[in-house]
């Protein structure tokens, strides 16, 4: 990838890259995407049906230029959580993406072990170097049913996937996630195809 001068001085390169949300019904997939694009909340429920594709532009430091950063021209394809739709369309959803962010509820344990079949169907298409961040989502509601922050530890270790705790409602850790994502992916533009992908 080639960096480009843009005045003053300043050195950057431009990245297009498709970035995907995949996760259960009702995690907040739809929401942390509308809190990225817009930064705006919305408390309705609404499901999606098929792909909702938004865009944002955005600079991230470039981790091969220190000093320098790189702007991301994003596709941020936020898709239904059906996983018989995840099956039959999974080509479709995930072909190109550049990163993953696999989202659970941190109130809904079963979202959090359904995060592997997520990746996989994602990996079958994109490949497994494909960069992911998992957004234990709704942070701002826990509760006595919420999933113990050891226990997503202990799952993402295990899959050297990085995690955030984050809130649609808040915007906590939003950004940072859709951030990490970009920067690992710019990574991988640098790394040997056969290298491990980056530690959480």
């Amino acid at each position: 990838m080639a960096p480009r001068s843009k005045g003053r001085g300043r050195t950057q390169a431009d990245l297009t890259l498709k970035i995907t949300l995949a996760g259960n019904p009702g995690v907040g997939k739809t929401s942390l995407t509308r809190r990225f694009v817009t930064d705006t909340f919305e408390e309705r429920y609404i499901s999606t049906l098929g792909t909702k594709i938004s865009s944002k532009e955005f600079a991230v430091d470039d981790p091969s230029r220190p000093g320098s950063s790189v702007t991301v021209s994003a596709a941020i394809w936020d898709i239904m959580g059906n996983h018989q739709f995840r099956e039959l369309l999974k080509d479709a959803f995930f072909m190109n993406a550049g990163g993953v962010l696999l989202v659970c509820d941190v109130n809904r344990a079963e979202t959090l072990y359904d995060l592997p079949q997520w990746y996989e169907a994602v990996a079958s298409v994109a490949g497994p170097q494909v960069p992911v961040a998992v957004l234990a989502n709704k942070s701002d509601q826990r509760g006595p049913k919420t999933v113990p922050r050891n226990e997503i530890e202990v799952v993402c270790q295990e899959l050297h996937w990085p995690w955030f705790e984050t809130s649609a409602k808040t915007g906590a850790n939003v950004e940072a996630a859709f951030r990490r994502v970009a920067t690992d992916h710019l990574r991988t533009l640098n790394r040997p195809a056969d290298a491990a992908p980056p530690e959480a």
